[in-house]
């Protein structure tokens, strides 16, 4: 079974420049899962993980965490990435990275619409209105047997 490869969410590794190895390998592992090699994709991100463990006190605190998140969505362990980024908004509430990647865990791997929906209207779209964040809610609004209203059809 070949992997649904997540995208590697933005990490500043000029902040966080003993991060950019990491960061490397983990778009290592995209190539090496889309190549279809998944044992090899599981390794490196296994070892990424080992290797930001270091990284989970200081300073890189929150480049670290996302970068495990995504470590581990590769591993295919939503619930444990979702922990990974619900941790980053313990420390930041309002981290929009993190609020997204939530969303995204939820909508899709956890396919939990509801709580994908409250995220997205009471924490991330008043952060900012970004297209994807519109359609997400959207999506979440059909998984939810949710009709498009007449206002919002005559938008689109």
């Amino acid at each position: 079974m070949t992997v649904a490869v997540p995208t590697l969410p933005p990490v500043n590794t000029e902040i966080a420049p003993e991060l950019s190895g990491i960061e490397a390998e983990l778009s290592r592992a995209i190539d090496i899962y889309a190549a279809g090699d998944d044992a090899k994709g599981d390794h490196i991100a296994q070892k990424a993980i080992e290797r930001l463990k270091p990284f989970l006190t200081g300073d890189h605190r929150r480049a670290a965490l996302m970068l495990w998140g995504f470590a581990l969505l590769l591993l295919r362990e939503s619930e444990q990435a979702l922990l990974r980024y619900e941790d980053i908004l313990q420390e930041d509430p309002a981290d929009e990275e993190a609020l997204w990647q939530c969303v995204k865990i939820l909508l899709v791997d956890m396919e939990n619409a509801a709580s994908a929906r409250k995220i997205l209207e009471e924490r991330l779209l008043p952060i900012s209105a970004k297209d994807e964040y519109q359609e997400a809610l959207h999506m979440a609004r059909l998984a939810l047997g949710e009709r498009p209203s007449k206002d919002a059809a005559a938008k689109g």
